[in-house]
């Protein structure tokens, strides 16, 4: 599933959960990456770029 800007994601087998905030193309690897932001346990948001398929949308039953 591809993720856009906006999306609620995770980090797979985490507790991490966060929001995509930017995208952008790395053309050395010819891959889409993330920026996936997150406030961790002391309450401090955080931020850190992921190649796209590290981490996953989370989906809200319909």
């Amino acid at each position: 599933m591809s993720l856009k800007v906006g999306d609620a994601a995770r980090i797979p087998h985490s507790t991490f959960t966060g929001t995509i905030a930017e995208q952008r193309f790395d053309p050395k690897e010819g891959t889409r990456e993330v920026l996936f932001v997150w406030t961790d346990a002391d309450g401090v948001e955080q931020h850190r770029w992921f190649a796209e398929d590290q981490l996953e949308v989370i989906t809200t039953g319909a």
